[in-house]
């Protein structure tokens, strides 16, 4: 290569040059178009498998995530059915059932006379149905002073079965000087199963 004369060469004559030259220049060749091909080819392909384990890697933790719920799903649904049979439970002993409803708003009067307060009305509305459960409205209208109210409110409030009172409204009687409140009291029931199913097939033919 030292003795070569750079200046003689022809270009479009390689194949004239001396054999050192052309063994270098077809090096030279090969190695561009291996690092050529190199960054064409090979270098995407290596972001692309990289991209994958990457996708693959996640992938796998998310199934991972996915199994150890699927493993813990029996045990969920074990824990849902002890809350629900407790809160049945605590439901059933505070909501009256239905033969006991007449017996609780006896109770809710004999409150009111027990803290002196006459009742000017005392008017069931019916029960209307909410789901599972029956809600079950009375139209009161009492005559009494604050402490009368004051006390007859807390008794019904302490009542075992819940009773909620609503829309109280305390006005004064000119004529009688008396003091007059107008509630709504609500007590409520869960529906046994028979309603429960009367309830669905009643619902079922409504759509069709």
């Amino acid at each position: 290569m030292k003795n070569v004369d750079f200046s003689n060469l022809d270009i479009n004559n390689i194949g004239a040059w001396p054999a050192p030259l052309k063994i270098a220049v077809v090096l030279v060749v090969c190695v561009l178009v291996a690092v050529g091909g190199f960054f064409v080819f090979i270098q995407p392909k290596r972001e692309e498998l990289q991209r994958a384990e990457i996708q693959e890697a996640n992938l796998k933790k998310e199934i991972e995530g996915m199994q150890a719920k699927a493993n813990n799903l029996e045990a969920l649904r074990k824990q849902i059915e002890t809350i629900e049979e407790t809160l049945k439970t605590i439901l059933d002993r505070a909501l009256p059932k239905k033969t006991e409803v007449d017996a609780l708003l006896d109770s809710i009067s004999e409150k009111g006379m027990g803290n002196g307060v006459k009742f000017l009305l005392f008017k069931p509305q019916g029960e209307r149905f909410n789901g599972p459960i029956a809600e079950y409205p009375v139209q009161v209208k009492v005559v009494g002073g604050y402490h009368e109210f004051g006390g007859f409110v807390s008794d019904v409030a302490a009542l075992p079965r819940i009773v909620t009172l609503h829309d109280i409204s305390i006005s004064n009687d000119a004529k009688s000087k008396k003091m007059t409140m107008d509630l709504i009291a609500k007590t409520y029931r869960y529906l046994e199963q028979e309603e429960l199913q009367s309830q669905k097939k009643d619902a079922k033919g409504k759509k069709k």
